[in-house]
């Protein structure tokens, strides 16, 4: 064998050697995450507004319908005092009726909508959830703030209701800064219309209502 082929030999045998020893070892990865405490969520009637039974002949025909409003408390609980925040995300976006919001009060816009359910392509309609202003947290009346994507956090207003894109919180009882709290209880109000009966399909059989959000619990 010339020298050349010698090298050849050499650098073949270098690669599978080389190949050999690839396979030979793996990696093992643990994770996790240490949380100084934790924090639980719950609502009252166990989050459940029950409007009952609608008429179709209650229904407006060229106008959005009001139905009575409803209240539940947050309850936020933690193990330790600390700053939280509360995200809420719509699980059926895509079916709040533009217009309902600003309907229900006109404070409100179609950001500040959830939405009930479709029938096929209809919508039926939407609600709103008006936190009250202030909020009872270790025995204190606290201020209840919000912060959009683009926005600091801000103290909610009377006219003030919650939007899917925003984050909720507490400062303390002056500020608009989130601050540390142990127990928080959160009055809401939930404000529902449907949509328009001429926009509805046939109602010739039960059309069931089916909001749903939910809240989600962020820590600061």
């Amino acid at each position: 064998m010339n020298t050349a082929q010698r090298m050849l030999a050499g650098v073949v045998l270098g690669l599978c050697a080389m190949g050999a020893q690839a396979a030979e070892n793996a990696d093992l990865s643990v994770g996790g995450l240490i949380r100084p405490a934790a924090c639980n969520v719950s609502l009252s009637n166990n989050g459940v507004v029950d409007q009952g039974i609608v008429k179709a002949l209650d229904l407006k025909n060229s106008e959005f319908t009001r139905l009575d409003d409803a209240t539940l408390t947050m309850n936020i609980d933690c193990e330790a005092s600390m700053a939280v925040a509360v995200g809420l995300t719509d699980a059926r976006s895509g079916s709040s009726v533009s217009g309902i919001p600003h309907f229900i009060t006109s404070a409100y816009y179609d950001g500040n909508g959830f939405g009930l359910g479709k029938s096929g392509n209809n919508k039926l309609g939407s609600y709103v959830i008006v936190p009250k202003h202030t909020a009872t947290a270790d025995g204190k009346t606290v201020t209840t703030i919000w912060k959009g994507a683009s926005t600091g956090w801000k103290a909610y207003s009377s006219n003030d209701a919650m939007g899917p894109a925003w984050m909720h919180s507490w400062s303390g009882t002056s500020g608009t800064s989130p601050v540390n709290h142990q127990n928080i209880s959160q009055e809401l109000v939930i404000k529902t219309a449907l949509n328009k009966k001429a926009d509805l399909p046939n109602i010739d059989s039960d059309l069931p209502i089916d909001g749903l959000a939910t809240f989600t619990l962020r820590y600061l």
